[in-house]
């Protein structure tokens, strides 16, 4: 026999109904009735919708009345520092964090020492740089321990500046080469440093004795042709055009063009001799002979390459041998 409740096939155990429906009518005095329902516990604290925890608060003001003894204690939302200009939510005893731990430090929410903030700027007037330490930036931090001032910017000059200051800049001798007696480049020319730029010392010293550059296409020149060998003589320096400058090379030797050009395939004599066999032999084969191209070759005959060399190498004076001299001067 089934359960006269509908919908219910389960077997009778008394009065028409199944177990189930039978508890119900006793329990809630009708058979297909349920349980109440039941409306979740809230925190009993005014304003306060979380659930219910322990003893009547939430899981918040439960931990709050167990570390402060009231629920109601410690920090706030909302709530600022009591300390008078401090906006920071309070965190315990009405003070921020930081305040709070200057109490527990100190006895005294303001003692201590100034509060440090983040991201402040440099201390010297004008200066925007971030701060580094002892209340500068980097730069003016690094000038107060070597100088004992922010403001220094160097307190002494060095001994290359002091050289160039009192004898570069007071040369006046035309024919002695000045040689500097510091800072080298890797092709020997001198180098100084000088208001936070390295730079030649022939530019320095022919700027402060002939004025600032023309224009950019012009070169200090040498007269002396001892660059590389270090000589600032600001006698021996002039403002010159890169055609006025590559002539002064020449003049002095120091020229890199045919022979003294470690990466020229050819020898001086090997273009002479190239520009004889024009028109007895093709571009080719001249090219072939010499391990050259024969477009190389073509340039050097229409004078595109190597056209300041002559087509004769210069006869070198002839050393007279001592038949060749006359026998009274022979016998002295």
């Amino acid at each position: 026999m089934q359960c006269s409740v509908k919908g219910c096939e389960k077997k009778v155990l008394a009065k028409g109904w199944c177990s189930m429906h039978y508890t119900r009518n006793r329990t809630w005095g009708h058979p297909e009735a349920g349980p109440p329902e039941k409306s979740p516990r809230l925190c009993s604290i005014e304003g306060c919708d979380r659930k219910h925890y322990g003893r009547g608060w939430c899981h918040s003001h439960y931990r709050r009345w167990k570390k402060h003894g009231d629920p109601e204690g410690g920090w706030h939302r909302g709530k600022r520092c009591s300390v008078e200009g401090c906006e920071v939510v309070s965190a315990s005893q009405g003070w921020c964090r930081f305040h709070y731990g200057r109490w527990r430090k100190y006895g005294d929410p303001e003692g201590g020492g100034p509060r440090r903030v983040r991201g402040r700027a440099c201390s010297v007037e004008g200066c925007e740089r971030k701060h580094a330490s002892s209340g500068f930036c980097n730069m003016h931090y690094e000038r107060w321990r070597k100088h004992g001032d922010p403001s220094v910017v160097k307190a002494r000059s060095s001994p290359a500046q002091d050289f160039y200051r009192d004898v570069v800049l007071t040369w006046e001798e035309e024919e002695e080469c000045l040689i500097w007696p510091h800072s080298r480049s890797s092709s020997g020319y001198a180098q100084l440093r000088m208001d936070g730029q390295l730079r030649a010392v022939h530019l320095w010293a022919c700027e402060d004795r002939h004025g600032p550059q023309p224009s950019p296409k012009h070169n200090v020149a040498h007269a002396c042709g001892k660059g590389r060998g270090g000589c600032v003589n600001p006698v021996h320096l002039r403002w010159a055009t890169r055609a006025e400058n590559e002539a002064d090379k020449i003049e002095h030797g120091t020229s890199n063009r045919g022979n003294n050009n470690g990466r020229a395939k050819l020898t001086e004599a090997e273009v002479i001799e190239i520009r004889s066999l024009e028109g007895t032999m093709l571009l080719r084969e001249i090219g072939d002979l010499f391990g050259i191209k024969a477009s190389t070759v073509c340039t050097i005959h229409k004078r595109r390459t190597w056209s300041w060399l002559p087509d004769e190498p210069e006869e070198s004076p002839k050393i007279p041998y001592l038949q060749d001299v006359p026998l009274e001067v022979a016998d002295g």
